[in-house]
């Protein structure tokens, strides 16, 4: 099998739910970082990069960008997004809404640090008080009952807790790491 080649900064950001749904699905990566513009310059100028944004995989032959299209394509072609269109679409919902918690990380870098202080107890406040506390009974809602469903429904790593022992506290100790905690 071909090697799979993650292209991102050397950071979380977009990239994390691939690594996350990478790791899953137990295939081994490389990492390429974009760390100078040269390196940028050269994926735009050689055409790898349709909409001229990272991330960006290579994999099975192909380059890929998008965050949810090479998640939806990592995730099927590795039979963790769901058994129909019922659990892709719960699947779906519940990833969305991790998506949006997490998109409020992406800012931080460029916040000064009296802002930074009130942007992170703000997202601390949302997680606490919306976002974890729906996924602390997602699995067991989106698992059902069969071991196959419990096998099957897995499409990105925030909802794969059998699958991978990822846990709820994980995202919270995201929370304290970007804190600095």
């Amino acid at each position: 099998m071909a090697k799979v080649v993650l292209h991102y900064f050397n950071g979380r950001g977009r990239m994390e739910t691939i690594r996350w749904l990478l790791a899953v699905a137990g295939v081994e990566f490389e990492e390429e970082f974009i760390t100078a513009p040269h390196k940028y310059e050269k994926l735009v100028s050689d055409g790898d990069l349709v909409f001229g944004q990272l991330p960006m995989v290579e994999i099975d032959g192909m380059k890929l960008v998008q965050t949810k299209a090479i998640l939806n394509y990592i995730a099927g072609k590795y039979n963790l997004y769901g058994k129909d269109l019922k659990q892709r679409a719960m699947i779906d919902m519940y990833s969305e809404g991790l998506r949006d918690l997490m998109e409020q990380f992406l800012v931080l870098c460029i916040l000064s640090p009296a802002e930074l202080k009130t942007r992170l107890e703000n997202i601390q406040a949302k997680a606490t008080g919306r976002y974890l506390p729906v996924y602390s009974v997602a699995p067991s809602t989106l698992l059902m009952t069969s071991s196959a469903v419990q096998t099957s429904i897995c499409w990105r790593p925030q909802l794969c807790w059998r699958r991978n022992s990822l846990r709820f506290s994980q995202i919270s100790q995201m929370l304290r790491l970007s804190r600095g905690g």
